[in-house]
């Protein structure tokens, strides 16, 4: 409506439902992110206005944002799946699907004056030159849902150390997820590095000598991320030869579906994890680190 566009992954979304005749809301006041919960096929599901958050602040966390809500008769929920878990987003309009490989998806375009740059992470185009920015869905949920991240935080609070003696490389594009990862490997006090994305990860890695490889081992890699996707890293490392073989592989996705985990495990993938989960970070690195 103002011009923007925003793009999500679609296999993130499940269906795209009219919101005047379908939800029923829950009373809030103007300054929540969450719209409230609705019921639809006999699942709760909570609803975001994405447009608000877009105008969110958490230095400014009590601030007014009613102002910026879109219209529930001139609006549509975007229902979908994170982890496992339906959430309701409410958007402008739903236009159509873009086939993109993700050698065209670039990392966000930031500023520091505009503070709905701050909530993207990537970006491509449309066929005319537009831009698309993606939504950094990870951020999204952490703020509308803050007590999901101290709910994290107490998980890593209690990790214990892991005796370990080879490494973690990191790809994720998402500084939201980073600093999470980031907050468990240093709680279990494993060696790693993180990477903005597959490319800069397989950069790195084709860089190692011989023994510096040798201490690598375990690779934690998202799916969605510009330039080298997650399954793009597994299928470099998996066609390699003998030489990436002893490094385990593990994504690391809130892309859930049963496709997505074949997919992965069928190109090589030793596990599949919940996006940013502690534990299960923990659990890789006590399996494939020792």
């Amino acid at each position: 409506k103002e011009g923007e566009i925003y793009a999500i992954n679609v296999f993130k979304v499940q269906e795209i439902i009219r919101s005047d005749r379908q939800v029923t809301l829950v009373e809030h006041d103007g300054s929540r992110l969450l719209d409230g919960i609705f019921t639809f096929r006999d699942k709760t599901v909570p609803l975001v206005d994405l447009r608000k958050w877009f105008y969110y602040d958490y230095k400014n966390p009590n601030a007014d944002l009613s102002q910026y809500a879109l219209n529930p008769h001139d609006s549509q929920i975007m229902l979908c799946d994170f982890s496992g878990v339906t959430i309701g987003i409410r958007i402008y309009e739903a236009d159509r699907i873009l086939t993109k490989h993700w050698s065209d998806i670039s990392p966000a375009i930031k500023t520091s004056s505009d503070g709905k740059k701050s909530k993207t992470n990537n970006h491509t185009r449309y066929e005319n030159g537009d831009l698309v920015q993606i939504v950094d869905i990870e951020k999204m949920i952490s703020e509308v849902f803050p007590f999901l991240e101290e709910d994290l935080d107490n998980e890593v609070e209690m990790l214990e150390r892991i005796e370990h003696s080879r490494s973690v490389l990191v790809a994720e594009d998402s500084p939201t997820a980073q600093k999470m990862i980031d907050k468990t490997l240093e709680k279990v006090a494993v060696n790693y590095r993180i990477f903005e994305n597959g490319k800069v990860l397989l950069d790195y890695i084709d860089s190692l000598d011989d023994d510096d490889l040798k201490g690598v081992g375990l690779i934690i890699t998202d799916l969605e991320m510009p330039e080298v996707s997650g399954f793009e890293v597994i299928k470099k490392l998996r066609t390699s030869g003998d030489k990436y073989s002893h490094i385990a592989i593990a994504v690391n996705s809130s892309m859930s579906g049963s496709s997505n985990k074949d997919m992965a495990e069928s190109l090589g993938a030793d596990a599949f994890i919940s996006k940013t989960n502690p534990k299960e970070i923990a659990g890789l690195i006590d399996r494939f680190c020792k």
